[in-house]
């Protein structure tokens, strides 16, 4: 607040109109207004009645200064200083006969005096300094008269020295009497009628001023004239002190490591106008000022006391009493409970201080206050500050004329009881977990003097006590006082021991807090013993990993290095602070709070961008600190169709929505900290259409910080242009990791960088040109009633890829064409005159190399024409066509129009054929794009085979002694075309049964020639299949029983007609009194041993394979082909066990035979079955074609 400007001597007061000597009452003088800034005088005129005719000029450079002019009355000067002289002239008169060199030091000490303190005293004190000097010179005088008197006539100048120094006394005497007369004579003269100076401003050019004009005059005229129009208001003298403080009051508490002060002063201001007030405070730290309850500052211009310290001041303008706040603090000295603070204060008329101590029992001592202290009780608790100490007794001292205020306090000391001297340390472990707030408290008690058999504690009540153990603690429990008075509720915890110790004790106390509550602000109230002298120790602050903990008030403790406490029997919390103690009462207040995740993640991001799609590859990195987390939120754009999510071990994934759209949930395998790994592949639909793309970006949620690079790739058929940015930087695509690079080598068009979530960049896309090439080779396939069409179309893309391919092929070729390719969408066909005209569209738009695939199979011709089937590519700049001919029959093919078609031999053809075409390739041509080109086909004449085979004849014979026997025949035939099996059984014999196939049949009988034949019906087999089994069991009679010595001659039934036997076993049982051996010279068999009996039947197995072998093999479509293809893989198993198993060596190598006869079968049937319908059969893959945007990134 800035004072109003003062009138000053020399400025100009305007007047209204002419009347320049209107009274006006002049106020008050006042002593200038604080600096503000804003108001400066560069002169200062000073009006001083001096007999000199001088001037004094002072000069100040650089800035604000400060002129203090101190003014003394120069006769009342002038007479001290005569008067002074004469006392010291009348001094040395009387002490003339004192020894010389006193007289010497005297004279020496009074002129060194007044010049040596000539700089350092007041002003007024100057006629002083003179007088001295003076009066040392005119002793010195005096005493040298004396001396040079004694040499020559001591009596006369005796008298002549005496009248000298009465002489001096009497010009000093009419001097001072001069100057008082001078004084009371010298009056103000009557002042004559001063000249009145007025300003008229007017414009010289313009003419003279004219009678209206407005006139100035000076300050001083102006003050003179109003004093002389109102003599009846005399000027009222300001008073000699404009402000007084007439009562201070101060109240205070301890707040950590200072003491904060509220004050409130009185002052009195006993005249209007502004006044500096320095208020009654010593060096102390102000943190606020009111007056009259407004917000004010502090003056700025300090103005040192005489020790040179500055005390704080103020400014007040109006008259009246003012209410000063101040709220100040000052450091306090503390060491455990003990503690010391200086108050630095000024003298006040009254008032008092008050401060409240921090607990209760402590020894207080107050130094500096000459009217002594007083203590009084605690003072109620309302609204204390935030971090305020518990409040104890409060110190009352009386202010008046002290200058610092030193205040002291200790706890009291407690006395021993009952002649026990007690010590005890604690080591106090507070541990913050789950299920609470725990605390583990190990005592060890010295006793020093006497003997105990129990200890006795101080519990918190809001302590429960969980278990007491000890060595020697034999019991425990807890003791309850209720309230009385004004004496509260208590509750102690005794401990009894085993027996009386007189050395030491220990203990460990586990308790826990009742509200279990592990969060919130906390005082840590422990377990405090009782009944000792001393007490010492450790506090120790531990946490769970899911929380932490903060120190608010830690009085009474030093902070010490937790690194070097270690508690075996914590509960698993890790170490946050460590304090000691050296005396209670000591005071920890915490604040316990749970850790929050702190979540941080970047991403590397890649897409690429094709016509009809963009592919997107995130790898996130979510670094996770402070707390764990259980599950991670990711939002996704709305069209993005996720392919693959990669998570840590252990964790889930799904995908849902809300009404922010879809997010990617992540639910983790349990609480995890530190990094986590992600990675996310997916698409994105594209309309080609669409001029703007917007890229698509992941975005994590509930996390502090997201950063990344983002790598998009545009494909060759676009044409991209940045459109906006959105919240990232541009880079350079060089400085991009390898990880955001294509596997490719192909390069990246923008890289972006951003370090916080942000709007993603647009591209703004068009289609790119591309050219177009075509290349076909066909293969013409004549097959057994069917000619098939195979060729493949090669195109090459250059520049911009395409989506849309489109080719010709003749009508009669059909519109039922397979069509085979990579990425194809839709196949559409329409007929332009006498082609069919085919348009391919793909899914993605393809580059460099694509190949579709043509297979068409059509009956043979009535007349066994074949005709090529020229495919056409359109769109293309360039064309080349070539043509092929197999024969697959065993027929002939020959030329029958070859228009626009030339012959090249088949190594002129391009490649892409595959070896085994190109082996069996008849003819190869060069067409043209009108090229007619068709063959004919010749069969040939079939041939008759054999009506049916019998690959095996096994027959078994059981003769009894009496003659009879019984006999079994199987028969393997393989019937082609037989409808019966004609058999002459032997004489006599009689059929028991006939089964075909294992199905019973009966038997007819006819008789041819005068001979029965027997008819057993057989089923019809091609040469496809294996034999069917007949089996035919009879019985006949040899004519006569055994004899000791008897020839045999079994009976077996005769096969009639033209079907050969491969192979015949015979085996024969005779009773076992017999023994039995084969008469060579009348047998045509050869005998074998019984165990190679399974053996024959093998390789009579194998002959049907054999036979089996050519048929599969065979060209054509036939039904007998496929049958036996069949039954080859039937056999398998069977055959591979033939090979691999020991016996004769005859089956496992025909075994082998054919099973590499059977192997290679398989490579030609796979070779038949791709001549159907593969076309990898006719031609080599082609090379991976590249499309606009990869299959992964």
């Amino acid at each position: 607040v800035e004072p109003p400007p003062q009138p000053t001597a020399g400025e100009t007061k305007p007047l209204a109109g002419e009347q320049p000597t209107l009274p006006v009452q002049p106020p008050a003088p006042a002593p200038p207004p604080p600096p503000s800034g804003q108001r400066a005088r560069l002169s200062l005129g000073l009006a001083l009645d001096a007999d000199e005719e001088s001037e004094v000029r002072f000069l100040s450079e650089g800035g604000a200064g400060e002129l203090v002019v101190e003014l003394q009355d120069g006769s009342l000067g002038r007479a001290i200083q005569w008067l002074i002289a004469a006392a010291a002239l009348l001094a040395a008169w009387i002490g003339r006969h004192a020894p010389g060199h006193r007289l010497a030091i005297a004279v020496v000490l009074g002129l060194a005096l007044p010049i040596g303190l000539s700089g350092l005293v007041p002003l007024a004190w100057t006629p002083l300094l003179d007088g001295v000097l003076l009066g040392s010179l005119a002793a010195g005088g005096l005493w040298m008269l004396l001396i040079i008197a004694d040499k020559l006539d001591p009596p006369a100048l005796a008298k002549a020295a005496a009248a000298l120094i009465g002489l001096g006394l009497l010009c000093a005497a009419e001097s001072a009497a001069a100057e008082q007369a001078h004084a009371a004579r010298e009056k103000p003269a009557p002042a004559g009628r001063a000249d009145l100076t007025l300003f008229i401003p007017y414009d010289p050019e313009k003419g003279p001023p004219p009678p209206d004009a407005p006139v100035y005059l000076p300050h001083d005229e102006f003050l003179r004239l109003w004093k002389q129009a109102h003599p009846d208001q005399p000027e009222r003298a300001p008073p000699a002190v404009r402000a007084i403080v007439s009562r201070v009051e101060y109240s205070g508490r301890l707040l950590n490591e200072i003491a904060r002060f509220d004050g409130r002063i009185l002052i009195h201001h006993l005249a209007d106008g502004w006044t500096r007030v320095e208020l009654p405070l010593g060096k102390v730290a102000l943190e606020m000022i009111e007056i009259n309850g407004r917000p004010a500052a502090l003056a700025d211009d300090d103005r040192p006391d005489a020790e040179g310290a500055a005390p704080p001041a103020i400014y007040l303008d109006k008259a009246g009493p003012h209410v000063v706040d101040v709220r100040f603090s000052v450091p306090v000295s503390r060491l455990g409970a003990t503690g010391r603070m200086n108050v630095p204060l000024r003298p006040a008329p009254s008032g008092r201080l008050l401060f409240q101590l921090p607990a209760d029992d402590l020894e207080v001592q107050v130094g500096g206050a000459p009217g002594g202290w007083r203590l009084l009780d605690a003072a109620p608790e309302n609204g204390s500050e935030a971090g305020a100490e518990a409040g104890g007794p409060r110190v009352d001292v009386p202010l008046g004329e002290l200058d610092e205020l030193a205040v002291r306090w200790q706890p009291r000391r407690v006395e021993a009881r009952q002649g026990h001297l007690l010590g005890a340390e604690q080591d106090l472990l507070v541990e913050t977990l789950d299920s609470g707030v725990h605390f583990l408290a190990k005592f060890r008690y010295h006793i020093r003097q006497g003997a105990i058999d129990k200890i006795r504690f101080k519990l918190p009540p809001e302590l429960a006590v969980q278990s007491v153990a000890g060595r020697e603690v034999a019991d425990w429990s807890i003791e309850s006082e209720a309230a009385d008075g004004d004496r509260p509720a208590s509750r102690r915890l005794v401990v009894a021991l085993k027996k009386e110790q007189t050395d030491a004790v220990e203990l460990v106390v586990r308790a826990f807090r009742r509200d279990r509550s592990p969060t919130g602000e906390i005082g840590v109230n422990d377990i405090e013993p009782l009944d000792v002298v001393r007490e010492t120790g450790r506090v120790a602050i531990a946490c769970g990993s899911d929380f932490q903990a903060r120190v608010l008030t830690a009085d009474g403790l030093d902070q010490i290095d937790r690194t070097g406490i270690e508690y075996t029997d914590n509960l698993g919390g890790a170490l946050r602070w460590a304090f000691r103690y050296t005396a209670r009462p000591w005071r920890l207040q915490l604040r316990l709070e749970r850790r929050r995740p702190r979540v941080e993640a970047s991403d590397l991001t890649a897409v690429a961008v094709a016509e009809r799609q963009a592919l997107l590859r995130s790898l996130l990195k979510v670094n996770v600190s402070g707390a764990p987390i259980l599950s991670l939120n990711i939002r996704l754009p709305d069209a993005l169709r996720v392919a693959q999510v990669r998570v840590p071990p252990g964790a889930e994934w799904f995908i849902d929505s809300d009404d922010g759209g879809r997010r990617l949930k992540v639910e983790l395998g349990g609480p995890a900290l530190g990094e986590l790994h992600l990675a996310l592949w997916g698409s994105l639909a594209r309309d080609a259409g669409e001029a703007e793309f917007t890229v698509p970006r992941l975005a994590l949620e509930g996390i502090h910080a997201q950063h990344g690079l983002l790598a998009i790739r545009v494909d060759d058929d676009l044409q991209a242009v940045l459109a906006d940015q959105g919240g990232a930087r541009p880079i350079d695509p060089a400085d991009l990791p390898g990880e955001l690079r294509p596997e490719s080598g192909r390069p990246v068009h923008y890289a972006f960088q951003y370090d916080q979530p942000s709007p993603p960049p647009r591209l703004r896309l068009a289609q790119a040109a591309s050219r177009l090439n075509g290349d076909v080779a066909a293969v013409v396939s004549v097959r057994e009633g069917a000619a098939a069409y195979v060729a493949k179309v090669d195109f090459q893309v250059r520049q911009a890829a395409r989506s849309l391919f489109r080719l010709s092929t003749p009508d009669w070729l059909g519109e039922d064409i397979e069509l085979q390719g990579d990425q194809i969408r839709q196949i559409r066909s329409q007929l332009v005159d006498d082609r069919r005209v085919w348009e391919i569209e793909l899914q993605r738009p393809a580059r460099g190399n694509y190949r579709l695939h043509l297979i068409q199979t059509v009956p043979l011709a009535d007349d066994g024409v074949v005709r090529a089937a020229v495919i056409r590519p359109l769109d293309v700049e360039r064309s080349r066509s070539h043509l092929v001919l197999e024969n697959a029959t065993a027929d002939e093919i020959a030329e029958i129009e070859t228009r626009g078609a030339a012959p090249i031999p088949i190594a002129d053809v391009p490649e892409g054929l595959t070896e085994n075409i190109r082996r069996r390739a008849v003819a190869a041509y060069r067409l043209a794009d009108d090229a007619a080109l068709a063959w004919r086909r010749r069969v040939r004449e079939q041939e008759s085979g054999l009506l049916a085979t019998i690959s095996l004849c096994d027959l078994t014979s059981v003769v009894h002694a009496d003659g009879r026997y019984r006999a079994r025949a199987v028969y393997h035939i393989r019937n082609f075309t037989l409808q019966f099996l004609e058999l002459e059984l032997p004489h006599g014999a009689e059929i028991w049964s006939v089964r075909v196939s294992g199905i019973p049949v009966r038997p007819a009988s006819i008789r041819r020639e005068g001979r029965p034949v027997t008819l057993l019906p057989l089923e019809k087999t091609s040469v496809g299949d294996f034999s069917s089994k007949v089996v035919l069991i009879y019985s006949g009679n040899l004519g006569e029983p055994l004899g000791r010595w008897t020839l045999i001659r079994p009976q077996a039934p005769k096969i009639l007609g033209h079907v050969p036997v491969s192979r015949t076993l015979w085996t024969v049982f005779v009773p076992q009194a017999y023994k039995a051996g084969m008469v060579k010279g009348e047998s045509n068999m050869q005998e074998i041993a019984p165990e190679y009996q399974q053996e024959e039947r093998k390789l009579s197995f194998l002959d049907e394979l054999r036979q089996i072998v050519p048929v599969a093999s065979g060209k054509g479509g036939s039904a007998a082909r496929e049958k036996a293809r069949y039954n080859l893989q039937k056999a398998g198993a069977a055959l591979y066990g033939y090979s691999q198993q020991g016996g004769q060596a005859d089956v496992q190598e025909q075994a082998q035979q054919i099973q590499a006869e059977i192997q290679r079968l398989d490579a030609a049937m796979s070779d038949a079955k791709q001549t159907d319908g593969e076309a990898s059969f006719y031609f080599t893959p082609p090379e991976k074609t590249p499309y606009a945007a990869p299959e992964s990134l």
